[in-house]
């Protein structure tokens, strides 16, 4: 008989825990499409940081990569 996703969840598992662990995949998720929008713009927002100055696109990299791990540490900082 094929196992279910019903049947192999803990039946001391409050339906709280389970509506806890979606919140916190639709946030990955949306942080996560938020992160991919970012990254598809990047090139044009590089190239329009490089017309001002080669310092200026640095920053621009520097800030994506700081800004996709600082944005998760903060949000398992929020965590109790």
């Amino acid at each position: 008989m094929p196992t279910t996703i019903t049947s192999m969840r803990d039946p001391a598992m409050k339906e709280t825990e389970l509506s806890e662990n979606s919140r916190t995949i639709v946030a990955a998720a949306i942080i996560f499409a938020g992160f991919l929008l970012f990254a598809y713009f990047l090139p044009s927002l590089m190239r329009a940081a490089v017309a001002l100055s080669p310092y200026a696109a640095g920053v621009v990299a520097i800030v994506f990569i700081f800004a996709f791990f600082a944005v998760f540490w903060l949000r398992s900082r929020s965590k109790p």
